[in-house]
């Protein structure tokens, strides 16, 4: 038996077959490691990307509900009760004699976790086994690696009703204090309040790119917020978007290094999208030379990667890879597999917007009677021919 959690943590990082060994029902584990609880039964944790704990060699899980086995949680206070704390939120999935348990966020307190036996795996476990087992992340010591990837719209000059910026990164990121790290500049000067801060982070579920909106309020003419405060950004001034190096990834790790956007504010934009202004190059057939669609001004990057779908005249579905590029004033798709000749379409949802939120369907300022009583079309279809 160990004589301390330190000298258990010690053993562990050296080799986690001791675990067995030993039968360490006390001992804290560290990150990536394994724990024997007996009968042929383990628990490993795989502390990254997200938090995951894999329960092996259990006689028939895919019967009884996963959690009926094991629930996580974080670790509580000295004033809380693990019997009475909330499960973690993730995913279960069952494979064999496996359960998996993925965490969906990690633990923003970074004070560990805590295994929570539940009834179904202590009937076929040894007498005498924990109702609960903690998992102690020890003392971090690995450099940070998280960075900034990119920052859209990626052009220099952006027009003064800007809509939203999306912050991509390297590896997934903690959730939960995002508006802490993001700070507004136009010069030395800190923009006060630019950003509609909302209770729920806008991620995308990979937690690798996150929305950030600028003040809705402050940009619709007409209401209290802009009325009262202007527009965040104003035309012929220069600005920076900063992103505070002390924003943590999922293991807790801050960024390798903070990021600025600098840009130029243009003016404002508030018309409708146009398709017929919009440009298609025509592929060759038996190439995988990609469709092309180029637009007369930026749109919104998120939306080019996933609202616009090329299909065949029979209406099925075109397989292959998209890529938006040129400041987000072009679109290209190329094919998986060469193209035929005959007649194909680009599919494009009908709320595709432009920077400022202006999409095919409607402008971004408009009445809400007005919303109502157009009634748009959900898709257009452009058409373009392989020869």
């Amino acid at each position: 038996m160990c004589a301390s959690i330190r000298s258990c943590s010690a053993v562990v990082r050296a080799t986690a077959a001791l675990l067995g060994a030993c039968f360490l029902w006390n001992c804290p584990a560290v990150a990536d490691t394994r724990i024997e609880l007996g009968g042929g039964i383990h628990l490993r944790w795989i502390a990254a990307p997200q938090p995951t704990f894999v329960l092996e060699g259990v006689p028939h899980p895919s019967t009884t509900a996963p959690q009926a086995y094991f629930e996580i949680v974080s670790r509580p206070d000295e004033s809380s009760d693990v019997r009475t704390q909330p499960a973690m939120l993730g995913r279960y999935e069952v494979q064999g004699n496996t359960i998996r348990f993925t965490a969906r966020y990690a633990s923003r307190n970074r004070a560990g976790y805590v295994v929570r036996i539940g009834p179904a795996l202590q009937r076929v476990l040894p007498t005498g086994a924990p109702a609960t087992i903690p998992i102690e992340p020890g003392e971090q010591k690995t450099a940070p690696t998280a960075r900034v990837t990119a920052v859209y719209p990626s052009a220099d000059i952006l027009p003064e009703n800007l809509l939203k910026f999306y912050i991509h990164f390297s590896q997934p990121m903690s959730r939960g204090r995002a508006y802490d790290w993001i700070e507004l500049y136009e010069g030395d000067r800190k923009v006060e309040m630019p950003f509609l801060e909302l209770g729920e982070e806008l991620w995308d579920p990979q937690q690798q790119r996150f929305t950030l909106f600028l003040h809705p309020g402050r940009l619709k003419r007409g209401v209290r917020p802009n009325e009262e405060l202007g527009p965040p950004l104003t035309a012929g001034r220069q600005y920076t978007l900063r992103i505070n190096s002390s924003w943590q990834d999922a293991n807790g790790l801050p960024l390798q290094s903070g990021y600025e956007k600098h840009f130029t504010v243009g003016p404002p934009d508030r018309q409708q999208l146009n398709p017929e202004d919009w440009k298609i190059e025509t592929p060759r057939a038996g190439t995988r030379q990609p469709v092309a669609i180029v637009f007369n001004e930026p749109l919104d990057h998120a939306m080019l990667e996933r609202v616009l779908v090329v299909k065949h005249q029979t209406g099925n579905t075109i397989d292959g890879e998209i890529q938006v590029l040129d400041g987000e004033t072009r679109w290209e798709f190329a094919p998986a597999v060469p193209w035929k000749t005959g007649t194909y379409f680009v599919e494009v949802a009908a709320n595709l917007e432009d920077l400022c939120g202006n999409s095919i369907a409607r402008p971004f300022e408009v009445k809400l009677q007005d919303r109502v009583a157009a009634n748009p079309q959900t898709r257009i279809a452009i058409e373009f021919i392989v020869k």
